[in-house]
């Protein structure tokens, strides 16, 4: 048997190679099938849908505008009472 430089020339050393990318594969493939499995990948294809997170309320976002002075007392108060299923004080809708 040669053992030199002349072992990977003649070819008799690129046969054990072979057998190590075939474990080598294996194990990333197996990595890989486990860390999916465990993000919650599973069935769906690793995409999880995620709800955004919910806003202000309309009146919440209302206070804050009249905290900042964008709106006056008037038109909070109409506002408000339109977000509460009203009408606003001084208005009517055709037809009464």
């Amino acid at each position: 048997m040669m053992w030199g430089p002349y072992y990977w020339q003649a070819g008799m050393g690129w046969w054990m190679i072979i057998p190590a990318i075939f474990w080598i594969a294996l194990l990333a493939a197996i990595i890989w099938g486990v860390a999916r499995l465990t993000r919650g990948g599973g069935a769906s294809g690793g995409q999880q849908i995620t709800q955004a997170p919910p806003g202000p309320t309309a009146n919440e976002i209302l206070d804050q505008r009249f905290a900042r002075g964008e709106i006056d007392a008037q038109t909070y108060d109409a506002m408000r009472e339109r977000l509460a299923g009203g009408r606003p004080r001084g208005t009517s809708t055709q037809g009464e």
